[in-house]
């Protein structure tokens, strides 16, 4: 999820490239919301400027529109064949994906679309919503929101963070909890929340509490099991309705994820099911969650990766290694003091 104020901060490189095959369009914008899902963004400048180029081909000369799409330094990803955009000069805009209805804003930043609204952000600082047409929706008074989830969104005043529906009924009264996590989001119909004495649970599109806060520690991969702890020394699964699951306590776990938790017991980790079966065995000093396929574990110092057939898929040479992100396809790894990011190949995606 990239906000208005990340937005910003995104500038597409300028490339010098040969003309494309008109055919080769669709390719061009499919390779750059892909990148651009990734966060990815100077590949995604790549694939944008690629594009421009191929609709250049493809228009006729004089056509105004080519101008526009020359001036074009930031392009969102496409969302129903509508985007957010920056013109050179840092003008705000809407654009469709055939280039032929641009709209321009007085804001200083639209963020991406996601079910029909993009936020936007003005500029005394306050956000709203707005909608493929550029009409806005719902008027800019919050200090801050979060993308549109089904038909809800997190926002903030000055009293907190609170729940609203996209009629503008509060569901959850600002204030009420000291934050409702905006960076993760809605994960499956639930996000987390936190009281002001620093306890967790969890609330559903509705507003309503399902998961009361009465934990230290949560964690939750958006699948049906989720661990809980009221003192961080012992662990346990709740299910997505609050009721806990009889898979017994543990030293540590992480919620269920690809269908696997890691889980701690007499000093090592493993991996159970969601049924409390232990897949494998009690053996890493240290393991994160499945993502891709794979999980970082830990065993004689180094970490490295396994599959869930307990294959060692990237070896164990790794200082620290962070699990994969499923957006970016990639995972932090240190290596030699150095830190670097690499693909489920091990291959480095960002050394030079």
């Amino acid at each position: 999820m990239k906000t208005p104020k990340q937005l910003l901060s995104i500038f597409a490189l300028v490339y010098v490239l040969a003309p494309l095959r008109a055919q080769d369009c669709d390719i061009w914008l499919e390779k750059m919301n892909k990148e651009h899902k990734k966060d990815n963004d100077v590949e995604a400048a790549k694939m944008l400027k690629y594009f421009i180029n191929c609709q250049n081909e493809i228009l006729p000369e004089g056509d105004p529109i080519r101008e526009n799409i020359n001036n074009l330094v930031i392009l969102s990803t496409f969302e129903n064949g509508y985007a957010s955009c920056m013109l050179s000069g840092g003008i705000d805009c809407i654009i469709n994906d055939s280039f032929t209805e641009i709209k321009k804003f007085n804001s200083i930043g639209i963020g991406e679309f996601h079910n029909g609204l993009a936020s936007f952000v003005t500029r005394d600082g306050k956000e709203g919503f707005l909608n493929y047409q550029g009409e806005i929706i719902i008027p800019a008074q919050y200090n801050d929101v979060s993308d549109i989830y089904e038909n809800v969104f997190l926002a903030k005043t000055d009293k907190g963070w609170g729940l609203v529906n996209r009629d503008e009924k509060v569901l959850v009264e600002f204030g009420k909890y000291d934050y409702i996590d905006i960076f993760s989001g809605f994960e499956n119909g639930l996000v987390r929340v936190n009281d002001y004495e620093n306890n967790f649970g969890f609330i559903d599109v509705n507003g309503n509490e399902v998961i009361p806060t009465i934990y230290k520690d949560v964690r939750y991969n958006g699948e049906s099991l989720i661990a809980v702890t009221t003192d961080k020394y012992t662990w346990h699964f709740v299910n997505k309705n609050g009721k806990k699951a009889a898979l017994g306590e543990f030293e540590d776990a992480g919620g269920l994820s690809e269908g696997l938790a890691y889980v701690k017991k007499d000093g090592k980790y493993g991996y159970i099911d969601q049924y409390g079966n232990l897949k494998i065995p009690y053996q890493y000093d240290n393991a994160r969650s499945f993502r891709l396929g794979l999980a970082s574990v830990k065993i004689n110092g180094k970490y490295g990766f396994i599959d869930k057939n307990q294959n060692t898929i990237l070896p164990f040479i790794y200082d620290i290694a962070y699990g994969f992100s499923p957006i970016k396809e990639t995972a932090s790894v240190q290596l030699n003091k150095e830190w670097m990011e690499i693909d489920t190949d091990g291959n480095c995606t960002d050394c030079d």
